[in-house]
């Protein structure tokens, strides 16, 4: 399961292509595969985690930059 506030968090992520949602799915099963499902993680935490290896440092997306400059 997908948990959408992650998404939206990484939106500039995915708008950028710095990470790639298909890629991302394909290494969470390789990974899971590869410590035969040994290790419980989630597939939020991986995108996150995968997320921190390109960069994201929890700032505030350009959406939401652009929703306050407008109100």
């Amino acid at each position: 399961m997908v948990n959408i506030n992650t998404l939206i968090l990484l939106e500039d992520f995915f708008k950028s292509n710095r990470v790639k949602l298909n890629t991302v799915i394909d290494d969470f099963i390789n990974f899971k595969t590869k410590n035969n499902f040994d290790e419980i993680i989630s597939f939020n935490k991986f995108l996150y985690r995968t997320a921190v290896k390109f960069g994201y440092n929890q700032k505030k997306t350009t959406w939401f930059d652009e929703a306050i400059k407008s109100s």
